[in-house]
């Protein structure tokens, strides 16, 4: 007679950092977002599109020395896959005149009661506190700037997101 080892049909977990690799396309008015992570399955990612003032100059925007507006004018939600991958997702861009970050956001309160994060994510590059709803919240921001879609850089592109950088 054996006696079977409680857990043994459990794999250690080792603490791994959250990774997430995601793209945005333009293609005019489309915005088309693509990627992998190491989240576990149906984690959500939130997708929030905020314009910045006409009047900021683009050099101040694409070194992100400068926060877009609070006002979120496009808002999506994403998931994880059971491959790690992120569910295709597709937003309008409301206006092809306009600067815009997308902002994409994971928050760690906000994830279904069946997601059981593991991963180590206050060491994870982008790990930062968020204003969500009127509250703080501390998760994952990465970013990508929009450029108007007659300007370089805002129409026919692939870019990466970035993780957003604590600011002293």
């Amino acid at each position: 007679m054996t006696q079977e080892a409680s857990g043994a049909d459990k794999k250690p977990i080792k603490p791994q950092t959250v990774k997430i690799d995601a793209t945005v396309n333009l293609k005019s008015k489309k915005i088309i977002i693509r990627g992998n992570s190491t989240l576990p399955p149906g984690s959500i990612l939130d997708l929030a599109l905020k314009p910045y003032n006409d009047d900021t100059p683009r050099e101040e925007i694409e070194p992100y020395l400068i926060e877009p507006e609070d006002n979120v004018v496009t808002f999506s939600t994403t998931k994880v896959n059971d491959d790690g991958s992120l569910e295709l997702t597709v937003m309008k861009r409301p206006d092809s005149n306009k600067r815009y970050r997308l902002d994409l956001l994971f928050i760690p309160d906000k994830q279904p009661e069946d997601v059981n994060l593991e991963e180590k994510i206050d060491d994870t590059e982008g790990f930062t506190s968020l204003q969500v709803d009127g509250k703080t919240v501390t998760g994952m921001l990465l970013h990508v700037n929009i450029f108007k879609e007659d300007e370089v850089f805002g129409d026919n592109i692939t870019m990466d997101f970035i993780p957003k950088q604590n600011t002293p």
